[in-house]
């Protein structure tokens, strides 16, 4: 069963990662808020004994090995950035409902047949650079290099450079 308590602490944790004093939220894609708020969604991946990792295009993944790892994986989750003047529900409550999940099936000791991997996409609501949906663009081969090389925030960075100062990999996005 799920832990409501544990899932509104974690809630109201994310929720303070670039908080407005009018209530809403501002955790533009690789803003140092969006950057505290996946550290602290690494973080308690971990503490769930998670695989945790960032592919190329900057989306993180926990996954969860199941009985039969040949089968296909089970994905769940959302995105953690927000446009901004954001909501505090939008996307978070995805990404926290998916952890969730997996915590319950472990208090449950409940073993599944497939694997089940969370994923936080990255730059889901990425007004920053006039593109959205970056992270599952790349998941699904829909992003090019030559792409984000073109589209630039408001301070003249391309997604291209972004990303690459945000560490990913993406010479091997293809991978994504």
């Amino acid at each position: 069963m799920a832990n409501l308590y544990r899932f509104k602490q974690d809630f109201c944790a994310i929720s303070q990662f670039g908080i407005l004093a009018n209530g809403g939220v501002s955790r533009i894609a690789f803003s140092k808020a969006d950057h505290e708020a996946r550290n602290y969604l690494i973080d308690k991946m971990r503490q769930a004994n998670l695989q945790v990792s960032i592919d190329p295009a900057g989306n993180i993944r926990g996954l969860r090995n199941g009985s039969n790892p040949s089968l296909p994986a089970v994905m769940i989750g959302s995105h953690l950035d927000s446009v901004p003047q954001g909501g505090h529900y939008d996307g978070v409550v995805g990404v926290l409902a998916a952890l969730e999940v997996i915590r319950a099936l472990d208090d449950s000791g409940i073993k599944t047949l497939r694997s089940v991997e969370i994923v936080n996409f990255a730059a889901e609501e990425s007004s920053r650079f006039g593109m959205a949906t970056i992270g599952s663009k790349a998941i699904t081969g829909k992003l090019s290099i030559d792409k984000m090389k073109e589209f630039r925030d408001s301070d003249g960075a391309s997604l291209f450079q972004v990303l690459s100062n945000s560490g990913c990999q993406l010479e091997n996005l293809e991978s994504a």
